[in-house]
């Protein structure tokens, strides 16, 4: 699987994605990864603050204009990874996402 945007995710898909708490509330977390904004619900919620890089798993439940819901399977406190190279990686996946999407394009004619 790999690492999602919250502006592409969709109800129905499983995603992953990295971002920043924005807000932090007993029963879920707001979680900003610069394209979009979600409300992700896990029994953990509690334990992460505000400004927590976090890495979820989980799966979308609805995409409302604004902000996406996510049933997490797991959230993980990223604090140690640097976000600039979280950043570029993300950039670099989709470059070769589309590049394997093209190939298969080509394949398929």
């Amino acid at each position: 699987m790999r690492i999602s945007v919250i502006s592409e995710i969709y109800p129905g898909q499983k995603a992953l994605l990295i971002g920043i708490v924005v807000q932090s509330l007993e029963n879920y977390i707001i979680v900003d990864d610069g394209t979009g904004k979600a409300r992700v619900y896990s029994d953990q919620a509690s334990k992460f603050r505000p400004k927590t890089p976090v890495l979820v798993a989980g799966m979308v439940r609805s995409a409302e204009e604004g902000m996406r819901e996510i049933e997490a399977e797991a959230v993980v406190d990223v604090s140690g990874i640097s976000l600039k190279d979280l950043s570029e990686v993300r950039v670099l996946m989709a470059k070769v996402y589309d590049i394997e999407r093209e190939m298969m394009r080509r394949d398929v004619r």
